[in-house]
């Protein structure tokens, strides 16, 4: 789904990608790539995905045609919105609200509050990432949170990732101590900073803030995954 997602995002705005700097080398832009061999490999991925939806129940199927529509959507939302980056952490959130609802039968607590935890960092890490064609997206009249924040950009990521950190001490609810996921919950808000001091240096590579920014979840993740298999 995220490789149908880029496909469809690309098919979309491939009209704008071409006068982008950071885009105007994708496929679809320079002509690499024809328009109809891209919707075909769209059905493909969107085919394989949908024959996911077989060995579902009934509420994550409607959970995922809600995240099917939100991708076939979002690129319009830079059309127009403001912050298209809040339907994006909408979309990425999705998989969580389908774990839960597929393997406990219902969106818990805990699964509502990774959801929305998710939708934070997703803003915090796709606004840096839209900092990179800031001055392309302005020229061309595309929206995103790293215009509509204009010079408070840098409070606005910092605000993001640090409630999106805070949300993440959820996890300790379903935990029979959480002392070592609130170690490495330390360590993700200490390399959390380490990136985000970064913004506002001279000569900032904010795509390499982006990619480093999974780091921040990978060390939750095996947090996560060591205090539960500790548990046991």
């Amino acid at each position: 789904m995220r490789s149908a997602g880029c496909i469809v995002n690309d098919i979309i705005d491939m009209n704008f990608d071409k006068d982008v700097s950071r885009t105007k080398d994708r496929m679809l832009a320079n002509k690499e790539v024809s328009l109809q061999e891209a919707v075909i490999l769209m059905f493909g991925f969107l085919a394989v995905s949908a024959s996911l939806l077989f060995s579902l129940n009934t509420q994550t199927i409607g959970l995922a045609l809600g995240a099917l529509l939100l991708t076939l959507t979002y690129p319009f939302f830079k059309r127009f919105f403001l912050f298209p980056q809040a339907i994006l952490g909408i979309a990425f959130g999705f998989g969580i609200l389908m774990a839960f609802s597929e393997i406990k039968g219902k969106i818990e607590p805990v699964g509502w509050a990774l959801f929305i935890a998710n939708f934070f960092w997703a803003i915090a890490y796709d606004t840096i990432y839209a900092l990179s064609d800031i001055e392309d997206d302005k020229r061309i009249g595309l929206k995103s949170s790293a215009i509509t924040l204009g010079a408070n950009v840098g409070l606005g990521v910092y605000l993001f990732q640090s409630i999106f950190l805070l949300i993440m001490i959820a996890p300790v609810a379903v935990m029979k101590t959480g002392v070592i996921y609130g170690f490495f919950w330390f360590l993700a808000a200490l390399y959390s900073y380490y990136l985000l001091k970064n913004l506002s240096l001279p000569n900032v590579s904010y795509q390499s803030l982006f990619k480093k920014n999974q780091r921040v979840g990978a060390i939750l993740f095996l947090g996560i995954f060591l205090d539960f298999v500790i548990q046991f």
